[in-house]
């Protein structure tokens, strides 16, 4: 199992009978965001999470990390939330 930190940036889908979710997350020091699928019930954008899982390649899609668990967290600094937003 890998883990993974971010900030969510988007839900580009939500299924609302099963809660499966398609999202977009800023990861610290990554240009490009990741995409996070799964079931992901209650997320919001804007949230910082700490998602357990594992990175899989979709044919259509391309790489993801398909979310085993996951939690809601808050950076512990300033500094951290500093680090994890995009700069001006």
């Amino acid at each position: 199992m890998s883990i993974i930190y971010g900030l969510l940036e988007t839900i580009t889908y939500h299924n609302e009978e099963n809660d499966f979710v398609v999202a977009k997350l800023r990861e610290k020091e990554k240009k490009e965001l990741t995409t996070i699928i799964g079931n992901l019930s209650g997320i919001n954008p804007g949230e910082f999470l700490k998602l357990t899982g594992k990175w899989v390649q979709n044919k259509r899609f391309g790489e993801q990390f398909q979310v085993e668990s996951f939690e809601v967290t808050v950076p512990a600094t300033l500094h951290g939330i500093q680090n994890i937003l995009p700069p001006d």
